[in-house]
């Protein structure tokens, strides 16, 4: 045999072996696609940056760019700001959403007699969640804190084989006679796509 057919049917080997990889990978993946995240809100420390981020593959842990941002001065008794994510899940028949164990962390500074109240609620859109509530309070003097809201275990589950819009919303109400600033991390949140049972 000349060099070159030996040439020709070792690269035809390679396209070959390179194409039944391909189609094994891609038989074991899911068809859901989990779209970008969409942000509103007036609180909303930016809208630039709109990808969720996988950060723990293993467990499906995401990082969703839910990022508030809030400032009070001492002329204004309540202040009061908002953002939401909402991201959009296609899903294939035989095929649901779980969502898990979400944590966000907000570092607030509050002067005396300040006090701030920190919400977050993850549902599917046309549905309602639960609430997780976190507090600080500046009696005497400046306070600087972490405000942790955290769920953890199972938060939601869709139907089978249905579209939905996955959200979270973030509120934080600072209220009191003190300047006071907020800002939170990005939601930390495990999204899974599973096989309906």
């Amino acid at each position: 045999m000349k060099p070159s057919h030996r040439l020709n049917r070792n690269i035809k080997m390679i396209l070959v072996s390179i194409g039944f990889t391909t189609l094994v990978t891609s038989g074991s993946l899911h068809a859901a696609v989990i779209g970008d995240v969409q942000l509103a809100g007036q609180g909303c420390a930016s809208t630039a940056s709109n990808k969720l981020r996988l950060i723990v593959p293993s467990q499906s842990l995401y990082s969703v760019p839910l990022n508030l941002n809030l400032v009070k001065s001492e002329d204004k008794i309540i202040e009061r700001h908002a953002c939401t994510a909402a991201i959009p899940v296609h899903l294939e028949a035989g095929e649901k959403l779980v969502v898990e164990d979400a944590t966000q962390k907000i570092n607030v500074r509050l002067d005396a007699r300040t006090s701030a109240k920190a919400q977050l609620e993850i549902f599917l859109a046309g549905q309602k969640g639960d609430v997780v509530v976190g507090e600080a309070e500046a009696e005497e003097t400046t306070v600087k804190a972490k405000v942790k809201l955290s769920k953890a275990g199972h938060i939601l589950q869709s139907g089978c084989g249905e579209d939905v819009i996955l959200r979270a919303n973030e509120s934080i109400a600072v209220i009191g006679s003190g300047r006071a600033s907020a800002i939170s991390d990005n939601l930390r949140v495990k999204i899974k796509i599973v096989q309906c049972e």
